[in-house]
């Protein structure tokens, strides 16, 4: 039936459409008295209002699970952060313990003279000795025998000369052949137990002039010129190369290697002949230049073993020889 119940066929059913038109509140804006149209619409627009209400809900907890996600994600990015900082510390500290027990000798090489220094655990570097350095072979002899053998370090570092701009110059390769061949005498004398590094020398010899001019002052001496340094210059350089190297932790040092080893070195570290002329013998032996030195340091070794034990029956017998004149 519709709404408005409008019977205008029959006028005897006037009284019928006014009630029922009253029924349904068309009349003076009253509220309808039948329920069942109306207590549908009701009925929809309070499930509309209760969607709605699920929807918002819904809305909130979705919010609130973005929330929570995002502040998991922010503690995890925390943690991982706090743990990558607590394991640089770690190795920071073992860095450090490890170099702390290290003696190192420190190397200024020049053409005309080598400063020299040493340190243990890089507590004040000391100069050692200025060796004139005109012959390679007898410099690199002298280092061996007077300072390696005697002082058992457990690494040398040579500094390396670089432009201001840290590109490499004539020197630098004059310097790693030097290194090269310190390497293959050091391996043959010492065995794999020390290892020899390059160390950026840049602005060191400065830095010693500095040092040494400063401490004249404070003295009240005449502050000397470069030229009247001589050896002293190039020792003072030797320490502070070890000071950096300490500082820094070793950190950007190059290690020098044979160009046939491949653990802890780089393929184009340490490259070239030996210093000593047998590259193409170790080839054609089939031995690679860190073998031929452990080769040669065994046999270093079996001799000396050898030369303990003729002293020592030497000794013995001429202990033996006292105690029977001695009973004569």
């Amino acid at each position: 039936i519709p709404t408005t119940c409008s019977f205008s066929i029959n006028n005897n059913f006037s009284k019928m459409n006014y009630h029922h038109r009253r029924r349904h509140g068309k009349i003076n804006n009253q509220q309808p008295h039948c329920g069942h149209r109306h207590s549908i619409a009701t009925t929809t627009t309070t499930t509309a209002l209760e969607n709605t209400n699920d929807d918002e809900s819904t809305v909130g907890i979705s919010a609130a699970t973005l929330t929570s996600s995002s502040a998991t994600t922010t503690t995890t990015t925390t943690t991982q952060h706090q743990q990558s900082q607590l394991l640089q510390q770690q190795q920071q500290l073992q860095l450090q313990q490890r170099f702390s027990t290290l003696r190192s000798i420190g190397i200024d090489y020049g053409l005309a003279r080598t400063g020299i220094a040493i340190t243990t655990g890089g507590y004040r570097p000391r100069p050692l000795a200025i060796l004139p350095a005109a012959n390679t072979t007898l410099l690199i002899t002298t280092i061996i025998t007077q300072i390696i053998i005697p002082e058992r370090p457990t690494n040398i570092v040579i500094g390396l000369p670089l432009h201001k701009n840290g590109t490499e110059s004539e020197q630098s390769d004059i310097t790693r052949m030097f290194a090269r061949a310190l390497l293959w005498e050091v391996r043959c004398a010492c065995g794999k137990g020390v290892s020899v590094e390059m160390w950026d020398e840049r602005y060191t010899s400065k830095e010693a002039v500095a040092r040494i001019s400063a401490e004249a002052m404070a003295r009240g001496e005449r502050i000397p010129s470069k030229s009247d340094l001589g050896g002293e210059l190039d020792a003072d350089a030797a320490c502070i190369i070890l000071e950096d190297y300490y500082k820094e932790l070793g950190v950007d040092a190059e290690r020098v290697c044979f160009v046939d080893e491949i653990d802890g070195c780089d393929e184009d570290d340490g490259g070239g002949d030996d210093g000593d002329g047998d590259g193409e013998e170790g080839g054609k032996t089939g031995m690679t230049m860190a073998e031929k030195c452990d080769a040669i340091y065994k046999s270093n070794l079996e001799r000396q073993e050898r030369e303990r034990l003729e002293q020592m029956e030497k000794r013995e017998s001429g202990r033996n020889a006292r105690q029977e004149r001695e009973r004569l």
